[in-house]
């Protein structure tokens, strides 16, 4: 059974994910929202211009060792983090 052959998804749903993101298709997050309540799935999707890799999505800040950025912070975490406190 396709899941598009099922009944809509009823649960709210709020998924963050990155147009950079080379780890994790976006097509999952994208399938999911064609079956769920639209008012109860909220997608923050960040453009690739980003940059925003698999890893760095849930970064305020970066991840530094010995003075050097192992992961970029996410330049869209604050916006992320209202958009997440705005579903309340």
């Amino acid at each position: 059974m396709r899941i598009a052959d099922k009944d809509p998804f009823p649960k709210r749903v709020f998924a963050a994910h990155s147009e950079c993101d080379t780890t994790a298709e976006i097509s999952g997050i994208e399938e999911l929202q064609k079956v769920s309540v639209p008012n109860r799935f909220n997608f923050f999707r960040i453009p690739r211009h980003f940059g925003v890799s698999h890893a760095s999505l849930v970064l305020k800040d970066p991840i530094s060792k010995l003075g050097e950025t192992m992961e970029k912070a996410n330049p869209q975490f604050q916006e992320m983090m209202e958009a997440i406190a705005a579903i309340g």
